[in-house]
């Protein structure tokens, strides 16, 4: 049976658009050939805008740099990668952060009543934390992590991390942190 194409590029993109990432193809010139998630104030006229342009260069060029690198004109925005292609073509790898921590609770409290250590295990679900982080992240053990989870779902009405993070995202109209 073969795949249809369209549903693996829809797919590629829904889970752009769920873990906040937007990857941006270019040439060797860096003017965009394909853009993927939410790439506004990102490109400008088929380029790069130039603070992106710049950075994207800067790592190219093995320039050390903070990782993730964080653009000044988008603070929402981290550069996360750059790959280059035996071609010349690049991807860049970037997300997209919510606006603050604290106005994510917020909203998960006012939202569904949920509290702090909730709030938490959301944070680094929303971030694409696996149950294992989540748990050192949060001095649980995975079991509880899980137990954790399942009382989330239930509280959010879905059942897998990605149907939550779509919710958390249409409710709490947040990207993930």
């Amino acid at each position: 049976m073969a795949s249809d194409p369209r549903s693996a590029t829809s797919l590629f993109a829904r889970s752009l658009e769920l873990s906040g990432q937007v990857v941006i193809q270019c040439d060797a010139t860096l003017a965009v050939l394909a853009e993927h998630g939410r790439t506004e104030g990102l490109t400008r006229d088929g380029r790069l805008v130039p603070e992106l342009e710049s950075a994207v260069r800067a790592w190219l060029a093995g320039t050390p740099h903070a990782s993730p690198f964080t653009l000044a004109s988008s603070p929402d925005v981290r550069l996360l990668e750059v790959d280059r292609a035996a071609d010349g073509q690049s991807l860049v790898w970037l997300r997209r952060q919510a606006a603050s921590r604290a106005l994510f609770s917020r909203r998960l409290r006012e939202h569904y009543g949920f509290k702090l250590r909730s709030q938490q295990l959301l944070a680094l679900l929303a971030r694409g934390l696996k149950n294992r982080e989540i748990a050192e992240q949060l001095g649980l053990r995975e079991a509880t992590v899980k137990t954790y989870l399942h009382e989330v779902y239930e509280t959010l009405g879905v059942k897998s991390r990605t149907q939550a993070i779509a919710e958390l995202q249409r409710t709490v109209q947040l990207e993930p942190l």
